[in-house]
């Protein structure tokens, strides 16, 4: 919760400009809240951003992205990409919605799956 809400609380200050690379708070276009992303590309003025803490990728325009205060970039990367040997993904992928398809795909092979989020 420390992360969302410094999030939240930091001055928003948009970005006139932004490259693949650039480090910066982003607002969600589902919810408006800003999260912590880098921008992997660029097209136009289409910025693809990966939402750092959550692993999950969109496409914004440069009006959803925000300069990061420097107190924002101390704290560890929370979203890391991994795969789960001998599972399949499940159509739709696995997301906060659906994590009992996740442990489901897990249980028969692996016994048990305990899921947390040890940054937020």
């Amino acid at each position: 919760d420390t992360i969302v809400a410094e999030s939240e609380a930091a001055p928003k200050v948009q970005l006139l400009s932004a490259g693949s690379g650039t480090v910066c708070l982003v607002r969600d276009p589902k919810d408006g809240a800003h999260y912590r992303g880098q921008v992997t590309s660029v097209s136009e003025d289409k910025f693809s951003v990966h939402y750092v803490d959550y692993g999950n990728r969109e496409t914004v325009p440069i009006s959803s992205l925000f300069d990061i205060p420097v107190s924002l970039t101390q704290h560890k990367v929370c979203g890391v990409h991994c795969k789960i040997a001998g599972t399949k993904t499940p159509e739709g992928g696995f997301d906060s919605g659906n994590t009992d398809k996740l442990k489901e795909a897990v249980r028969p092979q692996h016994g048990s799956l305990r899921l947390r989020t040890p940054c937020l």
